[in-house]
């Protein structure tokens, strides 16, 4: 599969996270060993407390459950919903380099002097956010709500407490589940962005936590002399 490929199904995949993905099968943990409180669970998400990160990542693609791919990167990220993503071939050229500030996604195509536009549902908490603790099939959660409806879900590991997942919902339907592994305190060293039929994993090389990170690296990409198409259109292959 040529790389262009693997960056298509990379972003179809951002595009797919606005519908609802299939649940997945969860086993009923045993009780928690630390207090499931709001205060508590906020501590325990990961990320907290990290104003940027920088990393090399090696990212593996599957397509229920085969992998189709995969590509070496870098990735800057400030939590908890800011990213760039920039994706090498094996020479090091980049074959696509995405962009994500809260929501708002654009991916440029430097081969095809391209620039894909659009929105995927967020993670960073929205700013009438209200939380609720408690237990949902067994698991500690840390809900957060918006008009009434679940908008993101934290989920913890009962014996460790680590943030072992975050689901994002749109229109009450999950869109999007973030599985996190592999801590080294509250940063995880493996991620896995679960889109249903199609996943990405990928793992931090070499993370490096940062006091912050220049806001031009998450500036949207220059437009002029180039084409500007809906993030969507990836869909196409276009």
């Amino acid at each position: 599969m040529n790389f262009r490929a693997i960056a298509i199904i990379i972003i179809s995949a951002i595009i797919m996270s606005a519908c609802s993905i299939r649940p997945r099968v969860v086993v009923a943990p045993e009780p928690p060993r630390f207090e499931v409180t709001v205060e508590s669970l906020k501590k325990r998400r990961a990320f907290e407390g990290v104003l940027g990160l920088r990393s090399e990542v090696k990212a593996r693609i599957t397509r229920d459950g085969r992998k189709v791919g995969g590509f070496k990167g870098a990735l800057a990220f400030r939590p908890p919903d800011t990213m760039r993503l920039r994706m090498f071939t094996p020479f090091g050229n980049t074959v696509a380099d995405l962009v994500r500030v809260v929501g708002r996604t654009e991916v440029y195509v430097p081969g095809k002097e391209r620039v894909y536009v659009g929105w995927t549902p967020p993670l960073k908490a929205p700013e009438d956010a209200q939380y609720q603790a408690g237990l949902y099939k067994g698991w500690p959660v840390l809900d957060v709500t918006s008009k009434g409806e679940l908008a993101v879900r934290y989920r913890y590991d009962p014996a460790t407490g680590k943030n072992t997942s975050i689901e994002a919902f749109s229109e009450g339907k999950r869109a999007l589940e973030v599985r996190l592994s592999e801590h080294d305190g509250n940063v995880p060293g493996k991620i896995v962005f679960d889109f249903g039929g199609i996943a990405i994993e990928m793992e931090l090389e070499f993370p490096e936590i940062v006091e912050g990170l220049e806001d031009r690296l998450f500036h949207p990409f220059d437009k002029e002399d180039r084409e500007i198409l809906p993030l969507d259109a990836l869909f196409s292959g276009k």
